[in-house]
């Protein structure tokens, strides 16, 4: 390829893609105003999704620094673990757990949960989560997840693959959370999925790298058409997984968002793009082994 031809791509290619800006926190999402917190006590929903009933999927409450209840999602990962975002963690050490299929219709059941670890324990005094941005809960009472309570060691841990054995076959993946907002007219919150398109799987090319996806750490799955699916505030935490042979397999959890300009989207909730975590690499795997107890059961085939 000439340089000429070269230089004729690559300002093709900027033409086609509005310039992009830096990364955002995606905070978790607000209580609707209409309605009550939920009993008892101690942002936007994915846009475009549909209702779920998985039940591993979790929603995790806590109180903000502005003492502001909001809500992030997670996965229970083994036992009495979940798996979520280190800055949903950043406030206080205890959280209200549920796995109801909506959290606010007032039949939801919460379990009291503690701060387990942070995959960087620094990150809530140094606010830099990108590439780290995870943590795990203890729950300290069980829920109740059907068939694996007939069989011993539950645990999603031997089905996290590394990150290049995964993406060569992916174009698309499941996102799922409740995140919900008060702002937004319909916000529910209900558990909500959505299969997102693959935008970088490591991150590193210099656009995505602009944005501030973390290279290898970090993969990137959106659109760059309006009114598409994606993940939003409130869905900090939730699991990015596919289903195989009837067995879910985590592959990442939601992070923040980035934006590209050219695009309305509410800027304090989502952008045109979501930043993922990788659960795919050596080093996160065997801290999720650590931090849960070396727990390396069966997933008891729950997810069908």
């Amino acid at each position: 390829m000439t340089a000429r031809l070269a230089m004729i791509i690559v300002l093709s290619l900027l033409y086609l893609l509005p310039a992009a800006v830096g990364a955002q926190t995606l905070e978790g999402g607000e209580w609707p105003v209409d309605q009550p917190l939920p009993v008892p006590r101690p942002s936007t929903e994915i846009w475009n999704g549909t209702n779920s009933s998985n039940r591993l999927v979790a929603a995790i409450e806590y109180v903000d620094a502005q003492n502001v209840p909001r809500i992030c999602s997670g996965l229970i990962i083994a036992g009495n673990f979940v798996l979520t975002a280190a800055h949903c963690t950043c406030h206080r050490h205890t959280y209200l757990v549920s796995i109801n299929d909506n959290v606010l219709d007032g039949n939801a059941s919460w379990h009291t949960a503690d701060l387990r670890a942070q995959f960087t324990p620094n990150v809530c005094q140094t606010g830099k989560a990108a590439g780290d941005d995870l943590a795990i809960l203890e729950l300290r009472q069980a829920f109740v997840l059907e068939e694996a309570d007939s069989c011993s060691g539950f645990s999603l841990t031997n089905n996290i693959r590394l990150a290049s054995e995964t993406f060569d076959q992916e174009t698309h993946l499941t996102v799922a959370g409740f995140g919900l907002d008060g702002r937004i007219p319909g916000s529910t919150g209900q558990r909500r999925s959505a299969s997102i398109p693959m935008r970088s799987a490591f991150c590193t090319a210099n656009l995505f790298r602009s944005l501030g996806c973390r290279p290898f750490k970090e993969f990137m799955l959106g659109n760059l058409e309006s009114k598409k699916v994606m993940a939003c505030g409130g869905d900090s935490g939730g699991p990015v997984f596919r289903i195989e042979n009837g067995h879910l397999l985590p592959i990442g959890v939601v992070s923040r968002s980035a934006f590209f300009p050219s695009h309305s989207y509410l800027r304090t909730s989502c952008g045109s793009v979501g930043i993922y975590t990788h659960l795919g690499r050596l080093d996160v795997k065997r801290w999720i082994e650590q931090v849960t107890d070396g727990k390396k059961g069966t997933d008891c085939g729950i997810v069908k």
